[in-house]
């Protein structure tokens, strides 16, 4: 990322193997989400390029990447004739495996699945 008034670099973000094609910032600027055709869409930290998430779902080029307004969704638009909706709220995730799941998840599965070392337990 470039400074816009200056010209000067002020971010790289490194970890997709191939080409970007597709980049979205989120609602508040905190976040950019880019797409690749490498088959991923990663999350990235706008102000130190930290790698969040990396997302592996469709099985093409993931030609395109856009936040929900409020910033609580990513929607990723594939070669693989798919779109993916994320959530990326933990507590819209809780909400969801409280539908879904019958019994508090075990640590792996909330990292698995959550991204997160641990899980609030189910009611």
């Amino acid at each position: 990322m470039y400074d816009t008034v200056s010209g000067h670099e002020v971010l790289t973000l490194r970890g997709h193997v191939h080409e970007v094609l597709g980049v979205s910032f989120s609602p508040d600027g905190r976040r950019v989400a880019t797409a690749s055709e490498d088959g991923s869409a990663k999350i990235w930290d706008s102000g130190s390029g930290q790698e969040l998430l990396s997302l592996r779902a469709h099985k093409g080029s993931v030609r395109s990447v856009a936040f929900s307004p409020d910033g609580r969704r990513l929607a990723t638009g594939s070669d693989d004739q798919t779109v993916q909706i994320y959530a990326l709220d933990i507590s819209d995730l809780m909400k969801l495996a409280r539908t879904r799941v019958t019994r508090d998840l075990r640590p792996e599965e909330c990292q698995k699945y959550l991204h997160t070392s641990t899980c609030p337990p189910l009611p």
